[in-house]
Parts: structure tokens; sequence; C-alpha cells
């Protein structure tokens, strides 16, 4: 109709749809992968040869390789923004703030792509060397790379715009490592078990919470309340459960708010 036509006609589609949706009374938040660069090793190269891709179209690459980790471990074969290196982790934030600054969006929900799905190993060897204190643990500083972009982030639009709500959505299960949960004073739910992306993608929800750098949580929690080792009610409950309990400890009156991301592809028909 007009409007499919409109929007492809429109010079910024991004404003266009902050304007349709707020004329029609509906929130609009940026869903971001930051760190991703290459979901697949020679992605850019590929499009640039097919056309689909503008020539000179990886500047990162060019000017700043050191930015970049590059995996092969059978479960992403691709890049990453380095997020040991202090110059990349600044560039992530100054895209996300570009955003930020430059629409009315209501809000910005960041996706659980931190470190890269199927571990790291050698792969931030560089950064390692040049930017982890003497002594500290390996698994504790990455998680604090990925804890230095949120926490810049969202003081970031706190200072200037405060009204748009900036949210994290990890994975639905926050940890199969108890002394995790442990350090925050919370037991991890009983008879839950899978991936574990506190160790791999060094994400740390509850740290986000306890240090509320976060206007709300959205854990995605794409499983059933029939699956056997995910169920669904058991990780909404201790999500609402241990968030309201950090919120609690808080003297300072801020809140983060809990809204579980929901998997619409389990939707039947009915």
């Amino acid at each position: 109709g007009p409007e499919q036509y409109r929007c492809m006609l429109a010079d910024d589609p991004l404003t266009f749809t902050c304007e349709e949706a707020h004329k029609r009374g509906i929130e609009l938040l940026g869903w971001v992968n930051p760190f991703r660069y290459g979901i697949t090793a020679g992605e850019r190269t590929n499009a640039i040869s097919n056309g689909s891709g503008l020539t000179g179209s990886d500047p990162i690459r060019s000017a700043h390789p050191d930015w970049l980790l590059t995996y092969s471990n059978g479960t992403f074969n691709g890049t990453i923004l380095d997020p040991g290196n202090p110059e990349a982790r600044a560039y992530v934030v100054k895209v996300l703030m570009e955003i930020v600054n430059n629409y009315d969006i209501d809000g910005m929900l960041m996706d659980d792509y931190f470190y890269a799905y199927g571990g790291t190993t050698t792969e931030d060897a560089s950064s390692q060397a040049k930017y982890k204190p003497e002594g500290m643990d390996l698994g504790d500083w990455r998680r604090d790379n990925v804890n230095k972009v949120i926490k810049a982030v969202y003081d970031s639009i706190q200072a200037v715009k405060p009204w748009v709500r900036f949210g994290m959505a990890p994975g639905g299960i926050y940890s199969m490592t108890a002394s995790a949960a442990a350090a925050y004073g919370l037991t991890l739910p009983s008879g839950i078990s899978g991936g574990d992306i506190w160790k791999t993608l060094y994400c740390d929800g509850l740290a986000w919470v306890d240090g509320a750098y976060v206007d709300f949580m959205a854990p995605q929690v794409y499983w059933s309340t029939t699956a056997a080792k995910q169920d669904y009610d058991v990780l909404c409950e201790w999500w609402g459960k241990s968030i309201s309990t950090l919120n609690a400890r808080r003297t300072d009156g801020k809140r983060v708010h809990s809204f579980i991301s929901q998997a619409c592809y389990r939707f039947g028909p009915d």
C-alpha cells in the first residue's frame, strides 16, 4: 500500500519508522548486536564481488585490523570487534550513540553476542598481552571488558536522553557455574541445564542488574513450559526473583525492570 511505498522512498527509513510507530502509540526500540563484524569468513569480500556490498566497505579491517578477532571454531566462523581493545569498545559506544542522538527511538536493546559462541581460546592473545592486568583471571577480565561497554552506553544515554531506556537481552540461562550466582548471594535454578554464556560469551547479566547500569533486562527465554531442562516457567521466575532481590538491596532508589523476550517462532497458528 501507500505506506509501504513511502517507506521505500524515505530518505531515512529509521526516521520514517519512528514517526509512523509514534503516530500509532507504539514504542520503538532498536535491537543491536554490538560486537558482530562479519558473520562468516569472507562475508564482506563476497558481498562486494556479487554486487550487494560497496567497494571499500571494510573500513575497520583496513584501518584498524587490531580491533578485530576472527574465529573458526565450528560454532562461529566469523569476525567480531575485540571487547578487550579499548579503542574497539569506544567505537562500539560511538556507533550506538549515533543512533540515540540522531533518532527518536524510545529505547535500545543489546543482544547477547559478546565474545563468540563456541568459545574463545587464543583469538584475543594480543589484547590480553596489552591490556589484561597481571594476575587477573582471564574470564573475569573478559567479562569486565563487556561490562565496561554496557556501562559506557548506559552512562552516555543518561547524559543526553535519559528517557531512552537501555536494556540487555542475555540468553535465558544465566550460567551453569554456581559460583557465578553465588557472587551475588543467589543460587542457580534447580533442574536447569544448557549452555553457560557466563563462561563462553563472558556475559554476566547479574552484574548489570547489580550495578544498575541497565534500565531493564529482557532475557531470551526461548523455550516452552514443557522443556525438560529449560523450563520457561522456572527460568522466568528465577530471573524475576533474582532481579527483585538485587533491586531490594539498593539504597539509591534505582530499579531494573524485567521483560522476558519471547520466541514468536514458537507460537502456533492458534
